[in-house]
């Protein structure tokens, strides 16, 4: 028996899917080095398969399928011909030969050890493959190892869509070296979220796998490794979902699409089928655009997956008062692959807040609810830097209010749009759930303390300083000075913003305007200190001209009123959203409908 040793970090959860995230999914403090023990020898030592790499990620696996019986998911880079690819994982065994089946070497003498360099590895799948025919490349993000196979969870790098792949022949016994790769397709288009399941037997015939959409609860599925084909798995779940219909299989009148911002952000969307209506007026009615549930998140590599949530679906389904949904991929999520969250982590971190404020102008002006909208833009390079927009892209098809929901560190891209004047009044309302909208006195070296709202430092200063330091890459680079590092917190930090607006006073009357604003804190939260939420309310509320605190979150929201619901005796988990809470879930809904339906009076748009 052999035995793998890593280390990995963890990570937040997204809005919309209350999942815990995959091994590929980890924070920055992520595994640099791993280990593996091998008892051939009489006495077993650890043996290095990687050194000490920083931001460099490695996954390892014992495969009885391929020589040497290892197989790794790295980011390292990989040589050949002369290039360099690095950035997105791949998967890599040893060479057939050589020293594959040599016997461990003797434990090291220092603890960086001489290594065999990465070509003596050969790639089994290569980073951000290219797809068949029309298909655009897939970027690895997670594996399940078999004894004879190994079951690949990849992403689209162009819409951040999961795909399954089933990697045969590891030994390379068919010629190509590799190793067989068969795409496997999923049971219906609208499932957007494929979750690992128990898969614990090496031995095993069947991949058991979860699967869920906008339109589909979670159901566990069987498939068979040996001809890629899905069964129905013995565990209790629901029928099939027909394409578009409910967890029933029933119509349910909404279509799942994917489209892509100007500036090349996927965003995927949830909105009323088109269809041919009787009569003229029905047809007009038809094409009007609705308002928009936004989700958003775009930290920690985490990917935000558009899974089952009954209350948004409810929203969705509703033909008075209804909202279409949209899920923007920022980047600094994992959706797009490691580059992606490249794209919007440390020195990057400013662009997450950009891709925010381009998606909520684009939705805003009616683009995205298939009444004449583009279908897409190209397909960028997977970091950021490619991806114009659809055809459409930039038409103003008429305005329509964005709904703006988020938790825990994707308050600090909503806490921006908040603080941006020329971006806050497109919002018809805003959902904070444990927002993290402190992060400059949470990470920097010293506090930016003096006003009254600050709490006197101290010890919750501290404590709040010891929590968030393995954040700093996350957020500035690790490389800069303090003084730089501080800088670039200050620019991402949502309190410090309201500092700056303050100071400046952006507009005439010294005044922020903006939508209602509903946050949820924790009173026993560990990660975001509810004392840090509550003075970002506390100056809000001041900017906004002294709006008051409101009944809870249910009653009536006003177009400056900033309410704060506090959960008592609840941690940081139990304020995330959940499918459970049909209380907290039944409070936000009823804000963010009564917000919307009072912005559409004022804008004398006509309600949906």
């Amino acid at each position: 028996m052999a035995y793998a040793l890593w280390l990995r970090g963890g990570g937040g959860a997204a809005p919309f899917s209350p999942s815990p995230p995959s091994p590929s999914a980890a924070s920055t403090s992520t595994t640099s080095t791993s280990t593996s023990l091998l008892p051939p020898s009489p006495s077993p030592s650890l043996i290095c398969v990687a050194p000490f790499e920083e931001g460099v990620e490695h996954y390892l696996e014992h495969c009885a399928g391929v020589p040497g019986g290892l197989v790794v998911m790295t980011t390292a880079a990989r040589r050949a011909g002369g290039g360099e690819e690095t950035g997105e994982f791949w998967l890599a065994a040893p060479l057939a030969g050589g020293d594959a089946g040599a016997p461990p070497p003797s434990p090291p003498s220092s603890p960086r050890p001489s290594i065999p360099a990465p070509s003596a590895w050969r790639a089994l799948l290569p980073p951000a493959r290219s797809g068949d025919g029309d298909e655009a490349a897939a970027v690895l993000t997670d594996i399940d190892v078999y004894r004879e196979s190994v079951l690949c969870y990849e992403r689209c790098s162009s819409t951040g869509r999961p795909r399954l792949s089933l990697l045969r022949d590891l030994g390379g016994r068919g010629g190509g070296g590799g190793g067989e790769v068969k795409a496997i397709a999923l049971p219906s288009p609208d499932l957007l979220v494929v979750r690992p399941g128990a898969n614990a037997d090496p031995a095993a015939e069947t991949a058991r796998v979860t699967l869920s959409g906008p339109l589909s609860p979670p159901r566990d599925l069987d498939l068979c490794l040996e001809t890629g084909e899905w069964l129905l798995s013995s565990a209790p779940s629901p029928p099939p979902p027909a394409p578009g219909g409910g967890g029933d299989g029933s119509d349910c009148g909404l279509e799942v699409a994917s489209e892509r911002s100007p500036g090349g952000v996927p965003v995927t969307l949830v909105r009323r089928r088109t269809k041919r209506s009787s009569t003229k007026e029905e047809e007009e009615q038809e094409q009007e655009p609705r308002p928009v549930l936004l989700a958003l998140y775009g930290c920690y590599g985490l990917p935000l997956d558009p899974g089952f949530d009954p209350v948004a679906l409810a929203l969705a389904r509703s033909r008075k008062g209804g909202f279409d949904l949209a899920f923007a991929h920022l980047r600094g999520g994992g959706e797009l692959g490691r580059r992606w969250h490249a794209a919007g982590r440390g020195e990057n971190r400013a662009r997450v807040a950009e891709d925010a404020r381009e998606v909520v102008t684009w939705l805003s002006s009616g683009n995205g609810s298939g009444s004449g909208s583009g279908s897409g833009g190209s397909e960028g390079d997977g970091s950021g830097n490619g991806g114009g927009g659809g055809r459409g892209g930039d038409k103003n098809l008429g305005r329509r209010p964005v709904a703006l929901v988020t938790e825990s560190a994707g308050a600090l891209v909503a806490g921006a749009l908040l603080a941006d004047p020329g971006v806050a009044p497109l919002l018809s309302a805003v959902s904070l759930r444990v927002p993290f909208v402190d992060v400059l006195a949470g990470i920097a070296e010293e506090e930016d303390g003096g006003d009254e709202e600050d709490g006197g430092g101290g010890e919750e200063a501290e404590r709040q300083r010891r929590l968030c330091a393995h954040e700093r890459g996350e957020f500035s680079s690790s490389s800069s000075s303090p003084a730089a590092a501080a800088s670039a917190l200050a620019a991402v930090c949502p309190y410090h913003l309201l500092s700056e607006f303050e100071r400046n006073k952006a507009t005439t009357s010294g005044r922020l305007p903006g939508p209602p604003v509903l946050v949820v804190l924790a009173e026993d939260d560990a990660r975001v200190p509810a004392a840090g939420v509550a003075k970002w309310v506390a100056r809000l509320r001041r900017l906004r001209g002294g709006a008051s605190a409101g009944g809870g979150g249910g009653g009536g929201s006003g177009a400056n009123e900033v309410l704060l619901d506090v959960l008592r005796g609840c941690g940081h988990a139990e304020g995330l959203r959940s499918e459970g809470d049909i209380e907290a879930n039944a409070r936000e809904a009823a804000f963010l409908v009564d917000a919307t339906e009072k912005w559409l009076k004022r804008e004398n748009l006509p309600k949906t």
